[in-house]
C-alpha cells in the first residue's frame, strides 16, 4: 500500500512541474497574441466580426458545441 502511495506521489511530483511549465508557455503565447492584436488595433488594422460569425467559427473549430 505504501509503495502504491509513494509511486502515485512520485508521478504527481513529476507531472506538476510539467503542467506548470505548459501553463506558463500557454500564458506567454496568449500574451503575445494579445500584444499583436493591440498593436494592430492601434494601427487601425484590426477587422471586427459579428458575434454570430465568431460563434460559427468557434463551432467549426470544435471550440464550442454546435
Amino acid at each position: 500500500m505504501a509503495d502504491a502511495i509513494f509511486s502515485g506521489f512520485c508521478k504527481l511530483a513529476v507531472a506538476l512541474p510539467w503542467e506548470a511549465a505548459f501553463a506558463k508557455d500557454e500564458d506567454k503565447e496568449d500574451s503575445a497574441i494579445l500584444q499583436d492584436w493591440l498593436q494592430r488595433r492601434a494601427a487601425g488594422a484590426v477587422e471586427t466580426v459579428s458575434l454570430a460569425e465568431l460563434e460559427r467559427e468557434l463551432v467549426a473549430d470544435g471550440l464550442l458545441p454546435g
